[in-house]
This record gives structure tokens, C-alpha cells and sequence, in this order.
């Protein structure tokens, strides 16, 4: 009876150690995924050819040899995580889709500003569902939204203004 009394206690504290290392395997597994979502998230090349990358919560901008011209942070410029997309119009005129509910952005890196761009859009529709990919013409007067889970495509004017839609 002593004895299966031992048994039954050294099989609960080797189940006890069993789910402390499973739980430390899940914490050290949780870690390495959030160090890989660090890569970048999103890049875009202005017509000037330098590279804005978006990583880390910051945008990191680059000449067209590779050498790192800038580090901004999305705290500088008042840009709520995560950055969906960026869209790069000139080297110091972006375009941004952030935050959770997704809300886009004109942002001028080197004042450290972003004002947002879709008053229009919110006006008409509540808001964004999902922006995943934003885009402008070559002069920036026309930004174009894609709203993947609205099946919505929206293009506003440089104050945010709706100008049209159409259903995917």
C-alpha cells in the first residue's frame, strides 16, 4: 500500500514537470513567432528611387545603393500598429494603411507628421473593415484603398474625400 502510494505520487510530479516543460516550450515557441513577424512588413519605391520599409514599428528609408537614410518610428509620426501598407508618392510623401480598426494616412516623414486621409471614406461607410493595400497616382492627388473584407475598392482625393467605389 506504501508503495503504490509512492507510485502514484512520483507519477503526479513527473506529470506535474511534463506540464511545466510543455508550458515553457509554448512560451519559447510563442517568442520565435513574434521575432519572425519583425521582417518587414511592408516596402514601397518612390519615383525618386528610394525605398521606404516598413519594420519594426518604423519606416526605415534607403538610397538606391542600400544605405539607410532615415529611421522613423510610428510613435513619432502618430501611427497606430500595425502597419497594414504603405505607398511611397514621392521620398517624403507617404501614403498608410495602420491601426486596428484600419485607418489611412498622408504622412511627411521628414516633419514627422501623419494626418489621416479617409474622412470621405468613414462619412460614407462607418469606417474600414480591413484595409490591406493602399496606392496613389504619380502625383498624389488620387489615393486608391482596397477594403478586403468590405470586397470594397475606394479612391479619395488628397484630403480624403470619396470620389468612387466599386465591389469585388
Amino acid at each position: 500500500m506504501v508503495a503504490s502510494a509512492r507510485a502514484r505520487n512520483a507519477v503526479a510530479a513527473l506529470t506535474v514537470v511534463g506540464m511545466l516543460l510543455a508550458a515553457a516550450a509554448a512560451w519559447w515557441v510563442g517568442e520565435r513567432r513574434i521575432e519572425t513577424l519583425k521582417a518587414p512588413i511592408t516596402l514601397s519605391l518612390a519615383a525618386d528611387d528610394q525605398l521606404w520599409v516598413g519594420q519594426g514599428g518604423a519606416l526605415h528609408r534607403f538610397d538606391a545603393s542600400g544605405r539607410r537614410l532615415e529611421r522613423v518610428t510610428l510613435r513619432e509620426l502618430g501611427l497606430p500598429e500595425p502597419l497594414s501598407h504603405l505607398h511611397a508618392v514621392r521620398s517624403d510623401d507617404l501614403v498608410a494603411s495602420a491601426g486596428v480598426p484600419t485607418r489611412v494616412f498622408r504622412c511627411v516623414p521628414s516633419r514627422r507628421v501623419c494626418r489621416p486621409a479617409d474622412a470621405g471614406y468613414i462619412e460614407a461607410f462607418g469606417g474600414f473593415r480591413l484595409a490591406v493595400w493602399v496606392g496613389a497616382s504619380a502625383d498624389g492627388s488620387r489615393v486608391v484603398v482596397v477594403d478586403n473584407l468590405a470586397h470594397r475598392l475606394a479612391v479619395l482625393d488628397a484630403e480624403g474625400r470619396l470620389l468612387a467605389q466599386a465591389f469585388a
